[in-house]
Parts: C-alpha cells; structure tokens; sequence
C-alpha cells in the first residue's frame, strides 16, 4: 500500500474517534454528560452507566489486537470460531 493512501486512511479513521472523545469526555467515575442519562432525574438509587464510547475505545486500545479483532466481528455480527 502506498505510503499517501496509507496516510489517508489513518486520518480517516482518527478523525471520528478523536471526535467523539472530544463530544464524550468523561469524569473521574468514566461518565460523560451524554452517556447513560434517564428521562426522570429522582432515581437515587439508580446509576448512571459508564461512558460507551469511553468503554469501546478502552477495550480496543487497552488490550492486544486479537482481542480487537474478536470485539470487532461480534459486533458486526460474524460467527467466526
């Protein structure tokens, strides 16, 4: 693959991520303002949900590749054993 297509690409793929880390920027407990939020705010004994873009990009990136590959066709939903 040429170096410039390479390059594109890259940008092509960062540009989204980098844009919903910007949109979903968490507190210290991994929540963000849009992620897990209910219609009806007197639910003390309810929590709010940890951030899923924060989730998502802390699993592809925390972990090795196989475990990447693996998340990324379960959730495109191929079988592959």
């Amino acid at each position: 693959m040429a170096p410039e297509l390479l390059e594109a690409l890259t940008v092509q793929l960062l540009t989204p991520v980098v844009m919903l880390l910007q949109q979903h920027m968490v507190n210290n407990r991994g929540q963000c303002k849009f992620c897990g939020w209910t219609r009806w705010k007197w639910r003390f004994w309810r929590r709010r949900r940890r951030c899923t873009v924060f989730q998502a990009l802390d699993l592809a990136m925390g972990h090795g590749l196989d475990v990447a590959w693996w998340q990324l066709f379960a959730s495109v939903g191929n079988e592959v054993s």
